[in-house]
């Protein structure tokens, strides 16, 4: 579902005249990144466990991930607009009609 939403925001952004870039770099998972754009990450617990868990009894706001970074979407007006790649091949040397 995050694939598609971010596809479509930027789809929205490229109909507004912005260009985008989805990025999933090492910026995301560093600390200071969460602290700047004020993520509430809470402690992980030190037993390994992801809090991915199904039990609603251990709800304990002190041993979980509340927030993560999925990836980041920079975006801005181009310089110049972008031009389509060339084409390798055409269809009809990649179309094969069975009979």
């Amino acid at each position: 579902a995050c694939c598609c939403a971010v596809q479509n925001l930027c789809l929205s952004l490229h109909n507004q005249g912005f260009g985008t870039k989805w990025t999933t770099g090492p910026v995301n998972f560093d600390e200071r990144f969460a602290e700047i754009v004020g993520l509430n990450i809470g402690e992980s617990s030190d037993d390994g466990d992801s809090g991915d868990s199904d039990d609603s009894d251990d709800n304990d706001d002190d041993d979980c991930i509340k927030e993560f970074v999925v990836g980041t979407i920079w975006f801005g007006i181009p310089e110049k607009p972008a031009t389509a790649p060339n084409k390798v091949h055409e269809v009809k040397d990649v179309l094969i009609f069975h009979t």
